[in-house]
């Protein structure tokens, strides 16, 4: 009963650098690498995702004292709505997110984590393997303590999540006016 994604980002059609016109992608999409084999163009997550990245990284420079769960709520707090489903609670809005003066909510408050998820957590911060769902109170753990470098994610089955049930489709990248975006 979630909305997820949490955030959405332009991802169709972004140019970034390409570090050089032998690297693989570049091989496989020569159509889309530039004329001079600077730039390549892109479409998917791999290419939304950072610009995610990038405005929690301007959150962060801004206010470094935040943890990663405030970064998250401020984020999707602060976030410019989008219309249509499978949009989160919009696109993320680094200057909202630095201005934002109020109590920062709890990001995940009420959420229950991927089962493997969790379990890799609760297994991190109490050293057992196994746990009895109904008797952990999600709300309470902090998941800022947790070492997540001690995580063993190897043995997380991520073939059994279900990616495709996301219709990235529906959203129009081409009419957002990214200049109003960017905010000044």
């Amino acid at each position: 009963g979630t909305a997820k994604p949490d955030l959405v980002a332009p991802g169709r059609r972004i140019v970034s650098t390409l570090a050089s016109r032998r690297a693989e992608l570049a091989l496989q999409y020569r159509d889309r690498v530039s004329s001079d084999g600077r730039y390549i163009r892109l479409s998917g997550t791999s290419m939304a995702a950072p610009v995610v990245s990038g405005v929690a990284a301007l959150v962060l420079q801004a206010r470094p004292t935040l943890t990663p769960n405030e970064v998250k709520a401020l984020l999707v707090h602060t976030a410019r709505p989008v219309p249509g489903p499978g949009t989160g609670a919009g696109y993320p809005d680094a200057v909202a997110a630095v201005r934002y003066s109020g109590a920062i909510p709890r990001a995940n408050a009420g959420l229950v984590p991927n089962r493997y998820l969790a379990l890799a957590g609760y297994a991190a911060l109490t050293g057992r393997t196994t746990v009895s769902w109904d008797t952990v109170s999600w709300d309470t753990v902090s998941w800022d303590t947790v070492s997540w470098d001690t995580v063993s994610w190897d043995t997380v089955s991520w073939d059994t999540v279900s990616w495709d049930t996301v219709s990235w489709d529906t959203v129009s990248w081409d009419t957002v006016s990214w200049d109003s975006v960017a905010g000044d």
